[in-house]
C-alpha cells in the first residue's frame, strides 16, 4: 500500500508537468493583431504620416511620453520604402523598416523587437463613404516559452494599436 501511495504521490505531479509541457509545446505561437479607425480624410492626406517613420512619434504611443527610456534613430529613405527606425529601451531594442509603400493603399513593414522573430505589419487605407478606414496590423510568431504569454501580448498590442489609430485620426483630422 505504501508503494502505491508513494508512486501516486510522485507520479501524479510528474504526469501533470509532462502533460502541461506537451500542451505548451503544441500551442500555436502565431499572433495577428489589427485595429482600425475611420479617418475623415483621403489616403493621400494620411500617407505622409504613415510612410515616414520619423513622423510616427506624431501619432503613435511609442514615444518618451509612454516609454521615458526609449531612444529612437531614423535612417534610410525619408518616406516610403526604406524608411527605417531603430530604438533602444529598457523593455527591449528593435527596428522597423517600410518594405512596400503606396499612397493609395498604405504601407507594409518588417519589424523586429528584442529576441522575437521578425514580424510583418501594415498600415492600410480603404477609402469609403465618410472617410478612409485605416487599419494597423502585425503578424508574427513567438516561440516557447512566450507561447504561454501570447494572449496577454496580443491584448497589449491590440490596446496600443487602438490608441495609435485614435491618435492618427486626431493628427490627420487636425491638420
Amino acid at each position: 500500500m505504501k508503494k502505491i501511495l508513494l508512486v501516486g504521490c510522485i507520479g501524479f505531479p510528474l504526469l501533470l508537468v509532462v502533460v502541461t509541457a506537451i500542451a505548451i509545446m503544441t500551442m500555436s505561437g502565431e499572433y495577428d493583431v489589427q485595429e482600425s479607425v475611420t479617418v475623415d480624410a483621403t489616403p493621400d492626406k494620411i500617407y505622409p504620416m504613415v510612410a515616414s517613420l520619423n513622423r510616427w512619434p506624431e501619432w503613435t504611443v511609442w514615444t518618451k511620453e509612454k516609454y521615458p527610456d526609449i531612444e529612437t534613430t531614423y535612417s534610410g529613405a525619408e518616406i516610403g520604402v526604406g524608411s527605417r527606425s531603430e530604438w533602444t529601451d529598457t523593455s527591449g531594442n528593435g527596428w522597423m523598416e517600410v518594405t512596400k509603400a503606396d499612397p493609395q493603399t498604405g504601407i507594409e513593414y518588417t519589424m523586429q523587437f528584442g529576441n522575437f522573430p521578425e514580424a510583418k505589419g501594415a498600415v492600410t487605407f480603404v477609402p469609403g463613404e465618410g472617410g478612409t478606414t485605416v487599419t494597423m496590423s502585425l503578424k508574427g510568431e513567438v516561440t516557447f516559452p512566450w507561447k504561454v504569454m501570447r494572449p496577454v501580448m496580443e491584448s497589449g498590442m491590440s490596446q496600443e494599436f487602438g490608441e495609435n489609430m485614435q491618435k492618427l485620426k486626431a493628427a490627420v483630422e487636425g491638420q
